[in-house]
């Protein structure tokens, strides 16, 4: 379990899937927030932030999608820390000004990702073998975005370069079971998906683990932001004078 000093604000953009609504729980704690962003529910001032994966896509005509990238450019704005897995990482690129488009094909199963030198990534190797399920890829990010993690088919880490916001396109947090729920979801050939779930075995998911890693990391760095005083100047002000 990962927990943080910090209350920790989990944005759920899934409708009803609580087997994926709760393994947050499970490695988060029992003390998290959390909100159901397709019901427009969104915290009012948090401390850090976790945006989930969806089974939504993010150029969906549906307005708790634009409201959830308005909300989070108002998060990163008031320097909250923000972690996007999957989905959240596309949210948090496009309230940033990146651009998110489909690919003609799904990125799925487990996956070579190349790390770039980033303190998300600490205690991490160079290359390490997370679970992909996306069709949806960042491109086109401005300045203050900066890449940290890519596979051969697209990028799959950002950073702001200054803020410790971060996203990642694969997804730490899957169990099995969702992993398999993914794979059978997907409209691809049914040889292909068979292929893929005997790729969701033991050893290939104790390999995985290792990227859950990317929580405690997010974690000590929201802690060490909030340390410092940098969660928005009228709230760092306003604590400074509390105490």
């Amino acid at each position: 379990m990962f927990e943080s000093n910090r209350e920790v604000a989990v944005i759920d953009a899934t409708l009803e899937w609580p087997r994926y609504s709760n393994r947050f729980n499970e490695l988060l704690g029992d003390d998290i927030k959390k909100y159901k962003a397709m019901k427009h529910e969104f915290p009012a001032d948090p401390e850090v932030v976790v945006i989930s994966g969806s089974t939504s896509g993010i150029y969906e005509d549906e307005e708790w999608i634009d409201e959830l990238v308005r909300k989070t450019e108002e998060y990163i704005e008031n320097d909250v820390p923000v972690l996007g897995l999957c989905f959240g990482h596309q949210i948090i690129a496009k309230a940033m000004g990146a651009d998110v488009v489909q690919m003609d094909n799904y990125e799925v199963g487990y996956r070579p990702v190349e790390f770039e030198d980033s303190e998300i990534f600490e205690g991490l190797d160079s290359v390490e073998y997370p679970f992909n399920t996306h069709q949806d890829k960042v491109v086109n990010m401005p300045e203050e975005l900066e890449s940290i993690a890519e596979t051969e088919v697209c990028n799959q880490g950002i950073r702001h370069t200054e803020k410790p916001v971060y996203g990642v396109q694969f997804h730490p947090e899957l169990t099995p079971p969702i992993k398999e729920k993914a794979i059978r979801t997907k409209d691809m050939p049914e040889e292909k998906k068979k292929r893929l779930m005997r790729e969701v075995n033991d050893a290939n998911f104790h390999r995985a683990k290792r990227v859950l890693k990317i929580f405690e990391n997010f974690f000590e760095a929201a802690e060490r932001h909030h340390s410092a005083g940098k969660i928005g100047d009228e709230r760092a002000s306003s604590g400074r004078a509390a105490r």
